[in-house]
């Protein structure tokens, strides 16, 4: 075959390429809202309650407000006196589940949840309680954010 002959062939008819429908608006809006910084707040509470109590006492709670939702990073518990270690059990509700009760700590202690999400009007709550009877000092914090619930 020479190079002419090679040249005055036709090339082959090629598949047309398809065409794929794509919405730009669509795309483009569902791209902003997902890059979009979400409307949110720290929240922190933080309590010292004193107690002879043998039943539990609440020292600290958080209520997920109305249209948002909680991203709970962390409870820290503490005895300002550490004597009051060895006379306090410890409680932890988390949305409807209780995680631990009856519990000792030795030192103050700080759980970390990394962002656990807890849904509208759902409650963080610690509690404490005196095993002896005797006056316990309790400190408890709840910390995280609430985002704002998109509509």
């Amino acid at each position: 075959m020479t190079m002419q002959s090679l040249l005055d062939q036709e090339e082959p008819p090629q598949q047309p390429i398809p065409i794929t429908r794509v919405c730009w608006d669509e795309l483009f809006t569902f791209l902003q809202n997902l890059l979009k910084p979400k409307a949110a707040r720290p929240y922190v509470n933080l309590d010292r309650v004193t107690t002879t109590k043998q039943e539990y006492v609440k020292i600290v709670e958080w209520v997920v407000a109305n249209d948002f939702k909680g991203e709970l990073e962390g409870v820290s518990l503490n005895c300002p006196v550490i004597a009051d270690y060895d006379n306090t059990h410890w409680k932890l509700d988390i949305a409807g589940q209780e995680k631990f009760k009856d519990k000792y700590i030795g030192t103050a202690l700080t759980l970390c949840f990394g962002g656990c999400e807890i849904h509208t009007q759902q409650k963080v709550t610690l509690w404490g309680k005196s095993t002896t009877g005797v006056a316990v000092k309790m400190d408890g914090a709840i910390y995280g954010r609430e985002i704002l619930l998109g509509k």
